[in-house]
């Protein structure tokens, strides 16, 4: 049995914000406590195997990448 990859969404060092593992089918990633993987408004993560999540869908409209990932979007509600 192979383990899940485990990923990194950024540095901790980088964002003073609290971390946690978000755990799915195929992988784990260590991600921003208020970050897009933990709200109730992200619908779909895309990923591969190679590099983990590159990609994050927002039903509120809002643009994961603006602030979302790193934990600072002010539409987060968690799930």
């Amino acid at each position: 049995m192979s383990r899940k990859p485990y990923y990194k969404y950024c540095k901790e060092s980088e964002i003073d914000i609290e971390f946690k593992d978000y755990e799915c089918e195929y992988y784990k990633i260590r991600a921003p406590k208020t970050s897009c993987f933990f709200c109730r408004y992200c619908t779909d993560i895309f990923f591969d195997f190679t590099n983990g999540p590159y990609m994050l869908m927002c039903d509120k409209g809002k643009e994961p990448y603006d602030d979302g990932v790193f934990g600072k979007c002010d539409g987060f509600d968690e799930s």
